[in-house]
């Protein structure tokens, strides 16, 4: 047999053999534990959302599923951990909208291209509401508004420039002509809710996840969600598109995602794994107490959806000349 004859049968032969591996792979995925990186501390809603699904893909797929958290860095380094692990199914990542609709928007050269993650499902939406220091004295969107053209300076509150929360205050003042309105940014929504409790800084647009145990305690005050319909757990809060803005709607995603090339097998594993997560009377009584909305979608729509937020975001963040190269 000539040398080359022999290389090329060998190829084959290797080739042959890499295909059987990765279908044995596929067939017995998943047989070692999972993890599911975090771009957050411990305790926020991303981190809850991961180890509540996490609970329950580890009796769905017969594996323990371990989040782990990698914060700070506008999420970049846990978008880097993600990336530079094998594209297996054993490293997956929970990432709202700031990651994968936002970031992108902010660089003048982006860290890394969300379009390239492998999209598996979406979990959740988390609701947002305009958050009031409890001695604010207008009760109403329009209250709000006409309180915010008698004094044009006065300062709003976020968890930091370029959030979901800080565009949607954005869309919100351009649809209310509130254009002289002070951003006060803060680096996180914890810190930002505290001076809201303490009067510092009147107003600001906060996640619900994040802030319904201090609306409930009194600690601040919810004028209008939103999203579309009014939120389960406050009934008696209209949204910003009843009350005053019709059409008015946004509200941040959370889904779940891979590295670049999974194969398509192992991600319907998943995918059909997570569909039954987000269904279960467990889950949906968790989402419910922490006002996050069921959403589940799969990979295709997923993506869709995606796409369609950041057109959204991109043109919010070019009008304000955002960047975190200035």
């Amino acid at each position: 047999m000539k040398k080359s004859s022999f290389l090329l049968a060998l190829f084959a032969v290797c080739a042959s053999l890499a295909g059987l591996n990765v279908q044995a792979d596929v067939a017995s995925y998943p047989s070692k534990p999972i993890r599911i990186l975090v771009g957050y501390v411990p305790g926020g809603s991303t981190d809850g959302l991961a180890r509540a699904l996490g609970l329950e893909l580890s009796e769905k797929l017969a594996q323990p599923v371990i989040v782990v958290n990698r914060p700070g860095g506008l999420t970049i380094p846990v978008v880097q951990a993600m990336l530079q692990s094998p594209a297996d199914g054993y490293t997956l990542a929970v990432f709202d909208s700031s990651t994968v609709a936002i970031n992108q928007f902010l660089f003048k050269k982006p860290p890394y291209d969300a379009s390239k993650f492998t999209t598996i499902s979406m979990l959740a939406q988390n609701p947002m509401g305009i958050i009031v220091t409890p001695s604010y004295p207008a009760k109403t969107v329009n209250e709000v508004v006409a309180d915010l053209r008698a004094k044009p300076e006065t300062a709003f509150a976020s968890p930091g420039p370029g959030t979901v929360m800080h565009l949607t205050m954005e869309l919100f003042r351009k649809r209310a002509d509130l254009d002289q309105m002070v951003h006060v940014p803060y680096k996180g929504g914890a810190p930002a809710l505290q001076d809201i409790m303490a009067g510092h800084v009147p107003i600001a647009m906060m996640d619900i996840a994040s802030s319904a145990a201090l609306i409930k305690g009194g600690n601040v005050r919810l004028i209008a969600v939103t999203t579309d319909k009014r939120l389960e757990a406050f009934p008696d809060v209209p949204t910003i598109a009843e009350a005053a803005y019709p059409g008015f709607s946004s509200i941040s995603s959370y889904a779940l995602y891979g590295p670049p090339g999974i194969p398509p097998a192992i991600v319907e594993k998943i995918n059909s794994a997570v569909k039954d997560a987000m269904a279960s009377p467990r889950m949906n009584t968790w989402l419910t107490g922490v006002s996050l909305l069921s959403t589940y979608l799969p990979a295709a729509e997923t993506k869709s959806e995606i796409e369609r937020e950041a057109i959204k975001y991109s043109k919010i963040i070019k009008s304000l000349g955002l960047s975190t190269d200035n």
